[in-house]
């Protein structure tokens, strides 16, 4: 407490900032309610020492024993006063930080905690002096406890219980030095320069390097620097600074001094509730990013099992059902040939074969649709081709291709890159009521381009589905496609057709 005394011009007046009320509110804050009494016993002891010495070295005199338990009494009043009305106001909302987020309300508590300490302290101070009880005095030393514990009670909970740091800030290595340069320069601004405006618009110029620390740093080099920057300030504000001369010279200490706490307020208590809610947005970033990079995985796997399943159902599919069908027409085919034109079992024979050549047929297309054996060992030109050959025959639906240069795509992008277009060209055949569509593939640096067009009826993309489809089938694609880290836009209007363009991340293109 006697090295406080430096932030103020004389022991009769309010400093800006008086940091043992930070402490033993802090102490007050943490300790719960049953250890109150031995905080009580700490600072009265303390005060009983420490302020009959201060004075002594002020004045030349020591005080009564009466102004000494004054002036300990209402330090105690202004400390417990705060601590009582913000933990109060933290049981009320308990999920609330309400020493890092500097919320307005927390304001106004530790401002209603500190009065009554306050007025007494200005009574002890005016009885003392001989004059009356100055509103401005009252209002200075509010504020002194107000911003001794906005700036420097996180400071200190933060070096007791830990930083909270729900995110890390990435400074890049050009910012500490800017940084340093910058208030580097400032210094040697106050030292040099007189300031020919208003004195006080010249502490705003402090507050660059602050919402610097608030945006890029971590809190608890956040919570130094507004610390630094409060005593500081209340530092050259007493005693001046080169160019920047003391408030007391000017014979208005408490006008000055008024207008530099609002300042000080305002700029670390905007500090740390930017440092906060930046911090918090990194977290948010971070955990989002982790999810994302979750929900690849588990795309991924959920796409490898897909994968899997088709080719073990295509296997059991040809191993079983389409071997008992092709047993089953062998069959027919050799009691059909045993037996006369002329029996009457004839035609059924002949149904009985042509429903196994159908069935045979639709078992054969399922396994190409579930798992083509093309993919394994095509490239991207003999799949397009094969496509435009199995639309062509089964659906009577003609498709052409454009190309425009090589591609490199491993099997997984190939696989993908199949399931995309076969997904949008029967889309195309099934809603479009065109007989052609067409097929416009070109490389894009890190990216495939896929386009698929028909000059079919199209659909308004705005308007409600009334006709009981659910465009199940592209959403479905839309988000296969974002999952890979790719993108896809539908461009379609009633009459003008559909255009469907992709894009999906692929290796380099391939060497000429």
């Amino acid at each position: 407490m006697i090295g406080c005394i430096v932030l103020k011009p004389s022991i009769a007046i309010p400093g800006a900032i008086w940091p043992p009320h930070a402490i033993a509110f802090t102490a007050y804050y943490l300790l719960p309610w049953r250890r109150w009494p031995l905080v009580l016993l700490v600072t009265g002891c303390s005060d009983l020492v420490v302020i009959p010495l201060m004075t002594t070295l002020a004045r030349g005199a020591p005080p009564s024993l009466w102004y000494t338990v004054d002036v300990s009494c209402s330090g105690t009043l202004i400390c417990a006063g705060m601590a009582i009305l913000v933990r109060l106001l933290r049981r009320l909302h308990p999920a609330r930080q309400p020493l890092t987020s500097q919320a307005p309300l927390i304001l106004l508590g530790l401002a209603l905690g500190s009065l009554p300490g306050a007025l007494l302290t200005s009574q002890v101070h005016a009885l003392a002096a001989g004059v009356p009880i100055e509103g401005l005095d009252i209002s200075v030393r509010v504020l002194s406890s107000v911003l001794s514990v906005v700036t420097l009670s996180p400071l200190l909970l933060g070096l007791l219980q830990g930083f909270l740091e729900p995110g890390q800030p990435t400074p890049r290595r050009w910012e500490a030095p800017s940084l340093a340069l910058t208030i580097g320069g400032l210094c040697l601004f106050y030292w040099l320069v007189s300031w020919p405006f208003d004195r006080f618009l010249e502490l705003m110029l402090l507050a660059v390097p602050l919402l610097w620390f608030a945006l890029r740093f971590s809190q608890s080099i956040c919570a130094f620097a507004c610390a630094g920057l409060s005593i500081g300030v209340a530092l050259i504000s007493a005693h001046g600074f080169g160019a920047f001369p003391a408030l007391v010279l000017q014979g208005n200490w408490q006008n000055g001094v008024l207008s530099t706490q609002i300042f000080l307020l305002l700029a670390c208590g905007e500090a740390l509730l930017i440092n906060r809610m930046v911090l918090e947005q990194y977290a948010l970033l971070a955990d989002a990013a982790r999810k994302q990079a979750m929900l690849l995985a588990y795309a991924h796997a959920l796409d490898t099992a897909e994968e899997s399943v088709r080719k073990a159902t295509a296997v059991d599919l040809h191993d079983g059902v389409a071997q008992i069908i092709a047993g089953q027409g062998m069959i027919l085919s050799t009691m059909r040939r045993r037996m006369s034109d002329k029996s009457p079992m004839i035609a059924l024979l002949d149904q009985a074969l042509e429903a196994a050549r159908e069935a045979q047929t639709a078992v054969r297309a399922t396994i190409q649709d579930l798992s083509p054996p093309e993919i394994e060992r095509a490239s991207l030109p003999e799949i397009l081709s094969w496509l435009t050959q199995y639309f062509a025959v089964r659906y009577n639906f003609s498709v052409t291709v454009e190309t425009a240069g090589a591609l490199a795509l491993t099997g997984e992008q190939l696989r993908l890159v199949y399931r995309v277009l076969r997904e949008l060209i029967y889309n195309a055949c099934k809603h479009s009521q065109a007989d052609t569509a067409h097929i416009r593939v070109r490389p894009g640096g890190d990216h495939v381009e896929i386009t698929v067009s028909d000059s079919g009826i199209g659909y308004d993309q705005s308007a409600p589905v009334t006709d009981g489809r659910t465009r199940f089938g592209l959403r479905n694609l839309a988000e296969r496609i974002r999952v890979a880290g790719g993108r896809m836009d539908v461009d379609s209007v009633p009459g003008g057709g559909c255009r469907v363009a992709v894009q999906l991340p692929v290796l380099a293109p391939a060497a000429a």
